[in-house]
């Protein structure tokens, strides 16, 4: 079997052998996401979604000032490889791959109307066809195992595509009756200034803890701090312990007092507003207590797909690529 795969995995055509690969600093050339309502392109969503959901898919974006009926039922994502002309009428043979979204939920807090997609289609042109259909062959016999999330053909094109956008690894704190937790996330954002959006696996427990203590801090680390962050998932599923079982640095967050990692860059202290079930995630709403920056370094740690990287790589585009 692992003959058969290492034959699968080497006509995928993928360069790297890690499914996500941290970046050192942001890339170049770094593609666009445009929204389409039928053929009719409606704004640049780059900078104003949130990638919230891998299982289903789930992008989210912001209203204000109950401007929601400008998000229909339905909505294409089209991604664009960094046009020269930001000002071009963009079309659908233009696009290096697009996602199909309908509307699931809406979430609502004082002035802020936050609308969850789910994604149905998704399409790339990352890989050759012969290439992804021998990736798929090798994600249908050997992905299959205990504790792991299963995607299908059609989910894992979509995940693929979601992740061709550097997706921010952050660090989550949270604290209850003087015990401890510090874990990664990156199914998370901003929304606006005043409000957060983070997405924690249900059943896991890091979402109880977060849910019972009502806020968290979030902290950017530097990408110095890679290796730290993936040894740290394990802690979606430890329980509470004390500080003292941490890596935490001698400084505290001045709202909330709660000890923040080393290698941080930017942290946010929040605190939930309210919460909705989507497939596997919680969708956890939070509004921001204090934002500032607190390191020396403006880089932070992302990670994209390595069908992305992949990509990047045979049109000659660098890639700073931190591999584990």
């Amino acid at each position: 079997m692992n003959l058969i795969k290492k034959i699968l995995d080497r006509f995928s055509g993928l360069s790297f052998r890690q499914e996500y690969i941290c970046l050192e600093r942001p890339i170049d050339h770094s593609p666009r996401l445009v929204l389409f309502n039928g053929e009719h392109s409606l704004k640049d969503v780059t900078t104003q979604h949130v990638f919230s959901g891998y299982s289903p898919l789930i992008f989210s974006f912001p209203s204000f000032a109950g401007d929601g009926s400008n998000w229909p039922a339905k909505i294409r994502l089209y991604l664009f490889n960094d046009l020269s002309n930001r000002n071009a009428t963009m079309t659908e043979r233009d696009a290096l791959a697009w996602l199909e979204l309908e509307k699931i939920c809406k979430q609502t807090a004082d002035g802020i109307e936050v609308y969850h997609y789910h994604g149905t289609n998704g399409r790339h042109l990352f890989l050759s066809d012969f290439q992804q259909r021998m990736m798929l062959l090798s994600n249908n016999w050997f992905s299959k195992k205990k504790d792991n999330v299963y995607l299908d053909a059609s989910l894992l094109r979509q995940v693929q595509v979601a992740y061709a956008f550097p997706r921010n690894i952050s660090l989550a704190t949270v604290e209850k009756q003087g015990l401890y937790n510090l874990f990664p996330t990156d199914l998370h954002g901003p929304l606006g200034e005043h409000y957060y959006l983070d997405s924690l696996r249900q059943g896991g427990m890091a979402l109880r803890q977060v849910m019972e203590a009502g806020r968290m801090l979030i902290t950017e680390i530097t990408p110095s701090e890679y290796k730290r962050a993936f040894y740290l998932g394990k802690n979606h599923m430890r329980p509470l312990s004390s500080k003292d079982q941490f890596p935490f640095s001698v400084q505290n967050s001045p709202v909330f007092g709660l000890p923040i990692p080393p290698g941080a860059v930017r942290i946010r202290e929040v605190e939930l507003v309210n919460s909705v079930p989507a497939g596997i995630h919680q969708l956890l709403l939070f509004r921001v207590r204090n934002n500032q920056h607190v390191g020396e370094s403006l880089d932070v740690l992302t990670h994209i797909h390595s069908v992305y990287a992949t990509w990047r790589k045979k049109q000659g585009l660098g890639g700073n690529y931190l591999l584990r």
